[in-house]
């Protein structure tokens, strides 16, 4: 009802892509990766404050079923499948992506002449 919209689970699914995109040197140019690696870490922390902890999971009806889920908003405490399910595809491609980043190049190599 209001005219600004909040943070949802809803917002894990661009960020699931924008993570995969940051370690692919087609889509993110060596002179864009630092800035766009500080949206990443901002997502992914994001994802970590929609994550129940054992605090906030204490208001579950069963808290170690709830806990490492992600949260439907922070503001209701509602899991879905599919809201853990984008955290955790968004938090693995933002490690594969940590991981090209900082990956020594690969030399190039000669096609196979058969």
């Amino acid at each position: 009802s209001s005219a600004e919209l909040l943070p949802t689970s809803q917002s894990l699914r661009p960020l699931a892509f924008i993570s995969s995109m940051l370690g692919d040197p087609r889509l993110t140019d060596a002179a864009e990766q630092p800035m766009q690696l500080a949206r990443v870490l901002r997502a992914v922390r994001f994802v970590r404050q929609l994550t129940m902890d054992e605090w906030s999971a204490c208001s579950a009806v069963d808290p170690a079923m709830a806990a490492g889920g992600v949260r439907a908003s922070l503001w209701d405490s509602r899991q879905s499948p599919e809201a853990t399910a984008l955290g955790l595809i968004t938090v693995c491609n933002t490690l594969e992506s940590l991981g090209a980043m900082t990956a020594p190049p690969r030399p190039a190599q000669a096609p196979d002449s058969k």
